[in-house]
């Protein structure tokens, strides 16, 4: 798949694309730099749904610095 860059920056994406992201006209996606220093395409939703299911482990995590444990030896 490819796309062209409009003079103003705006590109479009693929059908496909669209199709496999589950997006429609006026949905909002967030562009990220992931571990690879690649940018990948989230929608709201997955960016949402993967920052909630992080907050669901926070309280095991705050429990375990509390008794002093070292997050980045784990």
């Amino acid at each position: 798949m490819q796309s062209l860059v409009q003079t103003k920056g705006q590109v479009t994406l693929p059908k496909e694309a669209r199709d496999e992201l589950g997006l429609k006209p006026g949905d909002k996606v967030v562009w990220i730099r992931n571990a690879q220093n690649r940018w990948e395409v989230w929608t709201m939703k997955q960016l949402v749904d993967d920052l909630s299911s992080s907050l669901d482990d926070l309280p095991d995590f705050l429990q375990r610095i509390k008794k002093g444990f070292n997050p980045k030896k784990a």
